[in-house]
């Protein structure tokens, strides 16, 4: 199936991800999302090198994500940054690394190429901020049906 890659797509409301490992599937693609100490929204790829087992399966330990087989951690550029029993760290021992961007309290993730990302182009409606509105953040709704007739009934 072939899909928009060089577009900010919606994660999730803000709160639905916090200081544990969710998984999401976007664009057919299994993403780990977590929050950093420091509270940014992390978005990595759910997917181990060494097993390929998915790393929300594992541990957050600060602001890095161990893997639930071997041990394997990885940062938040998704380099790795430990090999229980070993120093070296092979260069392939790393995952892939979604641009996040936040915004009315929404997580959207970059789905193409980083050097791309322009956070200017993520969709903004004031009326989100704006004191004479008010949001409402329902729950997800799943629907066995094309996005096309959902974003159709939404308009």
């Amino acid at each position: 199936m072939q899909y928009v890659q060089n577009s900010w797509y919606v994660a999730g409301w803000a709160r639905e991800f916090d200081r544990s490992l969710t998984r999401i599937t976007m664009l057919e693609q299994d993403i780990v999302v977590y929050r950093s100490e420091a509270g940014e929204a992390i978005a990595l790829e759910d997917r181990c090198p060494h097993k390929l087992l998915p790393l929300s399966k594992g541990k957050l330990i600060g602001d890095t994500v161990q893997c639930g087989y071997h041990g394997l951690t990885f940062d938040c550029s998704g380099a790795c940054v430990r090999v229980p029993g070993q120093d070296n760290i092979p260069d392939t021992a790393k995952v892939h690394s979604f641009p996040v961007f936040e915004r009315h309290d929404i997580v959207w993730i970059w789905m193409g190429d980083p050097e791309k990302a322009d956070t200017s182009k993520v969709f903004n409606l004031p009326q989100f901020t704006d004191p004479n509105w008010a949001a409402h953040q329902g729950d997800a709704l799943y629907l066995k049906s094309n996005y096309i007739n959902v974003a159709d009934n939404l308009c």
